[in-house]
């Protein structure tokens, strides 16, 4: 088993720094490790943010960090790819490029509703749209001045891969 894991801070680096520490182990001592990656992977993100939330709150600390991880699994060849906001994932395979990831940003019509029915709003500031005006991604570990509008439920891809891949590529927003 790899794990690899892309942090990109915002409002400082305290939320990234945590989640870099934590997410992974998160991830290994979830009851469904490994026999079901995918559900520990959904829960780690879960309670990585929730911890977070909770040394934020008692050592007064305002950041946030989209989140981006990895999983491969040699024997079985599967790609396991979790993240919540704007990092970037792709495979190259045979020449031809896929994105992975669909980006979480409170642009995206399902992301938009998801916050209006909570009763944030998106306002559309200094050039890209804004959960309250503010934060440019809708999901994030931390942030706790804008939660439940920015949530940490990330997305879960799995890939089975045939050795036909040429690579893969992860990266932070603007990849």
């Amino acid at each position: 088993t790899f794990y690899y894991g892309i942090f990109d801070g915002h409002s400082g680096s305290d939320a990234a720094t945590y989640a870099n520490s934590h997410l992974n182990y998160n991830i290994s001592v979830h009851p469904s490790y490994p026999s079901d990656i995918k559900k520990a992977m959904s829960a780690a993100f879960l309670v990585t943010d929730i911890e977070f939330l909770k040394k934020a709150n008692a050592e007064n600390l305002n950041s946030g960090t989209t989140a981006l991880c990895a999983i491969y699994r040699k024997i079985q060849k599967k790609l396991y790819i979790g993240w919540c906001g704007d990092s970037q994932a792709l495979i190259a395979r045979l020449g031809n490029v896929h994105q992975i990831v669909r980006k979480h940003s409170p642009e995206d019509a399902q992301e938009r509703k998801r916050i209006e029915d909570l009763g944030g709003v998106v306002l559309y500031w200094s050039n890209s749209y804004r959960v309250n005006g503010s934060l440019a991604v809708s999901r994030a570990i931390g942030d706790a001045m804008h939660k439940p509008f920015v949530s940490a439920e990330p997305e879960i891809a799995v890939l089975d891969l045939d050795g036909e891949e040429d690579f893969f590529v992860m990266g932070c927003d603007g990849l």
